[in-house]
């Protein structure tokens, strides 16, 4: 098989999965406003039409599409737990830098555009019952996000060698978030993701790392700012009475979110160091029809399948940044 009708075939499966996943939370949100009105302002109903699409039907859709690829055998090694954690901690350094430099670009293109861009992710979060928050975001999602970016990707593109396999799992990865608050952090967690599926050949240490990464640097925050209205300690701030009642009322809270925040800048720096003390370790293997990292990213800018996939995301960055 050519490289063209590998990257074809990549791209027309996860143009699938974006296509079918709106399309069906689309129809799905009219349904359930026809039948149940106003239920859209529940948020279990929200998390439902969103995420059942995407993973009950659009994920097969696409798995079946992708395995007309040849699959090819990864090298199989057992990583232990310690360094798990090492590897979290470098994750966690990923999630950090990368979360800065989206918000940078979000605020930069805000300023001079107008547009909205903030994930509306963040405020669906906030709005949600933990428990629903911790099935999705940190069991589920990363579950069907590993199977799909992961093993179906890599099993078919590792062909191509480890770092062009990587680097196009990293890259479809973030820009399927639909935004720039999540883009670059994603894509960078989704390169070392990549690297310890390779290197390992078995797929519960990325999914670790995932659920990990997602609990920390997700679920964790929205559970401690739950309940804790910053805008009305702020509002308060001019009446010293009431401000020192509120504060008072708020310290447990705003002292674990303290913590927490000392904990993460903990978690990135390590990751850093680790990161830079152990880059030359990092193995890099070639594949029988090896790519460059920018061979690769030209095939996916210039074949048809991989076009549309990126026109797709594209669409949802625009859907995302546009003022309703």
């Amino acid at each position: 098989m050519s490289v063209k009708k590998y990257f074809n075939r990549t791209g027309y499966a996860f143009f699938l999965y974006i296509a079918v996943a709106m399309g069906l939370q689309f129809v799905l949100s009219l349904i359930v406003n026809w039948i149940w009105p106003l239920s859209m302002t529940r948020m279990i109903v929200v998390w439902a039409v969103s995420f059942i699409p995407m993973y009950l039907v659009a994920a097969p859709l696409c798995s079946l599409f992708m395995k007309k690829l040849p699959k090819r055998e990864l090298y199989r090694s057992d990583i232990r737990f310690g360094q798990l954690i090492l590897l979290f901690f470098m994750a966690m350094c990923l999630l950090i830098c990368g979360s800065i430099i989206g918000t940078i670009v979000s605020t930069a293109i805000s300023n001079t555009s107008g547009l909205y861009t903030d994930s509306s992710l963040d405020t669906l979060m906030l709005s949600t019952n933990p428990l629903i928050l911790l099935l999705v975001v940190v069991i589920v999602g990363p579950i069907v996000e590993e199977l799909l970016f992961r093993r179906l990707l890599i099993d078919r593109l590792i062909v191509f060698g480890d770092k062009a396999a990587i680097f196009i799992s990293a890259f479809m990865f973030g820009i399927m978030h639909g935004n720039f608050e999540q883009l670059f952090y994603a894509f960078g967690v989704g390169l070392l993701f990549g690297y310890v599926y390779i290197r390992s050949g078995k797929l519960r240490y990325s999914i670790f790392l995932h659920m990990a990464v997602n609990f920390f640097g997700g679920f964790l925050s929205v559970v401690l700012l739950n309940g804790l209205d910053i805008y009305q300690l702020q509002y308060y701030s001019m009446a010293p009475g009431i401000f020192s009642q509120e504060l008072i009322n708020s310290l447990g809270r705003l002292l674990l979110l303290a913590l927490y925040e000392i904990a993460i800048i903990g978690f990135a720096i390590a990751g850093l160091v680790l990161l830079i003390r152990m880059r030359k370790r990092f193995m890099l293997k070639k594949g029988e029809m090896n790519l460059t990292v920018g061979q690769a990213l030209k095939k996916m800018v210039t074949t048809p399948g991989m076009l549309l996939y990126i026109a797709a995301c594209a669409f949802m960055f625009v859907l995302n940044m546009w003022p309703y």
